[in-house]
């Protein structure tokens, strides 16, 4: 569920199944993604800030999966 989709409503007060808590994952993703594609783009001028920013998410990603898959 996106969060186009999720019911923000009174409705979604009651019941806490409305919310996708996968929500924080997708978004670390996509936030990887970018900066992966930014990395493409500089070509060999590579900033070890993006690689330490990279590599911070990636920690991230496999921390919140494997809290996910408990």
């Amino acid at each position: 569920m996106s969060v186009m989709e999720a019911d923000f409503g009174d409705e979604a007060e009651a019941n806490e199944d409305a919310f996708d808590h996968r929500l924080p994952l997708v978004l670390l993703r996509e936030r990887r993604r970018e900066l992966v594609m930014e990395m493409r783009m500089r070509g060999p001028k590579l900033s070890t800030v993006l690689i330490h920013e990279i590599a911070a998410i990636q920690q991230t990603i496999k921390a919140v999966e494997a809290v996910i898959a408990e």
